[in-house]
């Protein structure tokens, strides 16, 4: 195989695209026996779906567990979240937007899974997601079990050191100190280490923040 050292060279100049972030708004529950909700075209009285939630982002459409679409599904305890974004993208799959879906629609401490089935029951026909929210005393047996929540880089790296400088100090012989500082030496070497996308105001509930002590900084 050929290799274009000027072609990687010139491509590896370009300038890079930055892609800012669109900042989110809060999704708002429309009147589903309003047609002025919905397009001219549609017929509200033959919609499936229970609730319809938008923001300047997504369309998501609910299923509770016994509307008659979920619950073709066996033993079907889960509200069933299917959403799509305004551009109709196969990009539109940010973990923590959908994280705020199932927080504004469903409530923060309910848990959500997404499915990724085996081949045989592989349904993929559209640029839709659909995440599945189980009932509100359901706990995961897997899993994290305790909360770690860094909202930026900044905070993370200064963590990171903290956590290194108090495990050198209570080191309990030279061979592990030297273990730690290389660890922490290799950590800092890379610039890609540590990294966290600064999370946007409102992702984290005011209570949450005031308790671990953070503030909202301007995204990077």
């Amino acid at each position: 195989m050929s290799y274009n050292i000027n072609k990687k060279q010139r491509k590896a100049r370009r300038t890079k695209k930055v892609h800012k972030s669109v900042p989110w708004t809060p999704l708002i529950k429309l009147d589903m026996n309003n047609p002025n909700h919905f397009r001219a075209d549609v017929d509200i009285t033959t919609l499936e779906y229970d609730e319809c939630w938008i923001n300047n982002l997504y369309t998501v459409k609910v299923y509770y567990p016994d509307n008659p679409v979920a619950s073709q599904f066996p033993n079907n305890k889960f509200t069933l979240l299917s959403f799509r974004s305004h551009t109709n993208s196969h990009r539109a799959h940010d973990w923590r937007h959908m994280q705020r879906m199932k927080n504004e629609i469903c409530g923060y401490e309910r848990t959500a899974v997404e499915v990724y089935p085996p081949m045989s029951k592989l349904v993929d026909t559209c640029n839709q997601f659909h995440l599945w929210v189980y009932p509100e005393d359901y706990e995961l047996d897997f899993g994290y079990e305790q909360r770690e929540v860094m909202p930026s880089t900044e905070i993370a790296r200064t963590l990171r050191d903290t956590h290194f400088e108090k495990a050198i100090l209570n080191a309990k012989d030279a061979t592990e100190v030297q273990a730690l500082q290389s660890t922490w030496n290799r950590l800092k070497g890379d610039p890609t280490g540590t990294t966290q996308r600064t999370m946007a105001p409102g992702f984290l509930p005011p209570e949450m923040m005031k308790e671990l002590g953070y503030e909202y900084q301007k995204e990077e």
